[in-house]
């Protein structure tokens, strides 16, 4: 795998992450509508399972774009690119020695200076 790759991953990953958080909720809230109904109380109105998946979907859809555009601004050379390497650099980071960037590909960091 290449630190292009790495890179990749590395930033599309993250649009997983509100899906991921989402299944267990919904998964125990419909277990807690079971649970109530089982026990002869009324079925509730609001299908709540299903709006939380949605707004984790659209959330998703949200931090996909925003990875995406970050990823296209690299490939058209609008951000700062890794010196050793090429890929893309994070944001700046307050450090010991001063602000730095770490690169998304290769993992070292880049001082600000």
């Amino acid at each position: 795998m290449s630190n292009v790759d790495r890179m990749c991953v590395r930033l599309l990953a993250v649009s997983l992450l509100p899906l991921v958080i989402a299944v267990p909720i919904a998964t125990g809230i419909s277990a807690f509508y079971n649970a109530l109904t089982q026990m002869g109380a009324p079925e509730p109105s609001v299908d709540l399972p299903w709006i939380v998946a949605l707004v984790a979907a659209v959330a998703c859809l949200v931090l996909f774009a925003v990875q995406a555009t970050r990823i296209w601004q690299w490939k058209e050379g609008k951000s700062l690119d890794c010196p050793a390497c090429g890929c893309l650099l994070g944001g700046a980071r307050d450090g010991r020695w001063g602000p730095y960037r770490r690169c998304l590909g290769c993992r070292t960091n880049h001082s600000e200076k």
